[in-house]
């Protein structure tokens, strides 16, 4: 059968084995100074987040068949979804069992366009500074997808909505009240970054892959 793209998560991610990966954010800065000295900074574009990565060794015909995945990945057009994997739910909830069958949304944006107040959650539940919140956005059929790092914590009252909570990062023009939020795994849409991909054979039996990618917006 055909793969559609994007991969979904359990399509690749979970797939793929990874031995290790770092989620960061890849700000698109520009600095400059004054003749005092004084340094100017400006935001040159909004920063996108960027994936390393490095499966552990895989046998030989395993490889082969993951390969072929990583080998669709590069042609353009082609993307997937994927999640911090030190950070696949929020730090009270690691595998989202607390979280249950809820849904949360977004139910109020702030002011500042980085904050939100997010509904939906169970009575008591426990957002994290540093968890990861993400969503889709934008008109219907795009696949847009957000991702957000918490800059506070914040806990859902009886009625599950939290307080007002920061982001590091402002929220993209198209976020709307009631767009569902992925909490466990907040995964994010993404694309290799060519040349990036690469396999490593790892003793005679096995092998291992490294890549990069860089979130994708459309």
């Amino acid at each position: 059968m055909a793969l559609s793209f994007p991969l979904a998560f359990p399509d690749f991610m979970a797939l793929i084995g990874l031995e290790d990966g770092m989620f960061s954010l890849s700000r698109n800065d520009q600095m400059s100074g004054l003749g005092n000295g004084q340094p100017l900074n400006a935001e040159m574009a909004s920063p996108l987040w960027r994936f390393d990565g490095t499966t552990g060794p895989i046998p030989n015909d395993d490889a082969e068949a993951i390969a072929a995945i990583f080998e669709m990945l590069e042609a353009p057009g082609r993307d997937f979804y994927i999640a911090n994997p030190r950070k696949l739910g929020p730090r009270q909830d690691g595998n989202g069992t607390l979280l249950g069958g809820a849904t949360p949304t977004i139910h109020t944006l702030g002011a500042s366009n980085n904050e939100l107040r997010i509904g939906g959650l169970p009575a008591g539940y426990v957002l994290s500074r540093g968890d990861m919140a993400a969503w889709d956005y934008g008109p219907t059929g795009q696949k847009r997808r957000a991702i957000h790092r918490l800059a506070g914590t914040v806990t859902a009252d009886s009625g599950g909505l939290t307080p007002l909570v920061e982001l590091t990062t402002f929220i993209r023009s198209g976020a709307a009240i009631g767009n569902p939020i992925y909490l466990a795994p907040a995964t994010m849409r993404a694309k290799l970054i060519p040349g990036t991909y690469k396999p490593q054979q790892a003793g005679a039996l096995h092998q291992r892959f490294t890549f990069a990618a860089i979130q994708k917006l459309i």
